[in-house]
C-alpha cells in the first residue's frame, strides 16, 4: 500500500496483522522465504475470513528475519539474536500504533521465533495504549495432517511446508529438486 491507502485504510480499521517469519532454507526445492510467504498467505486469508464476519483488518508489513541459527550452515540464511528481533518487532509495532493501530496481531510464522515474541507483545501491552497478541496458527493445522498429507511428514520444507507455498506463490517452488527425506 501507499502511505494514503493506509490513511485511508486506518478511517476503517485499528486492526494489523503483522507475519513474524524468517529466511533460511528450506529444501532445495523452496524459497529461504517460505516462513514469510505462508504466514503473509494466512494473514490475507485471515483478513478475508474476518471480513467476511464484519471485522475489517489490514494485511501489515511482513518482518522476513527470525531466529535461525540452527541453519547458518546453508548459505542464505539470515538469523537475528533473540533482542534484535525483540527491538525490531517493537520497533515495527510502536510505528504501527503511532499510526493509529491499535489492535496489533503478531502472526507466528516461524516457530524459533514464539518467545521471543511473548516477551516483546508483554513489553508492548505494558508501554502502548493498544492491544498486541500473538497467534501460533500452525499448531491448529497441526491437528488436520493425519486427514490430509500423505507422508505424514508436515514439518521443515515437508509436504505440508511445501503445499503452502505452492498455493501461494507456486513459481518459486522447484519441485523438480523436491525429494523424500524422513529424519529419524
Amino acid at each position: 500500500m501507499t502511505w494514503e491507502e493506509v490513511a485511508e485504510e486506518l478511517k476503517r480499521t485499528d486492526m494489523v496483522i503483522i507475519t513474524v517469519g524468517s529466511t533460511e532454507e528450506h529444501g532445495p526445492h523452496m524459497p529461504l522465504a517460505a516462513d514469510t510467504i505462508q504466514g503473509i498467505e494466512v494473514s490475507k486469508r485471515i483478513v478475508t475470513s474476518l471480513a467476511a464476519d464484519g471485522i475489517p483488518a489490514v494485511v501489515g508489513p511482513a518482518i522476513p528475519f527470525g531466529i535461525s541459527l540452527q541453519f547458518m550452515d546453508f548459505p542464505g540464511t539470515i538469523s537475528l539474536s533473540p533482542p534484535t528481533l525483540s527491538a525490531v518487532i517493537k520497533e515495527v509495532c510502536a510505528s504501527l500504533i503511532h499510526h493509529g493501530f491499535r489492535k496489533l496481531v503478531l502472526l507466528v510464522a516461524h516457530n524459533e521465533n514464539l518467545g521471543v515474541m511473548y516477551s516483546a507483545v508483554q513489553e508492548l501491552s505494558q508501554q502502548h495504549e493498544a492491544r498486541v497478541l500473538v497467534v501460533h496458527w500452525m499448531t491448529l493445522v497441526k491437528n488436520h495432517y493425519a486427514e490430509i498429507l500423505k507422508t505424514k511428514e508436515g514439518g521443515h520444507g515437508g509436504e505440508a511446508e511445501t503445499a503452502r507455498v505452492l498455493a501461494s506463490i507456486p513459481e518459486l517452488v522447484l519441485m523438480e529438486r523436491a525429494r523424500a527425506y524422513h529424519p529419524k
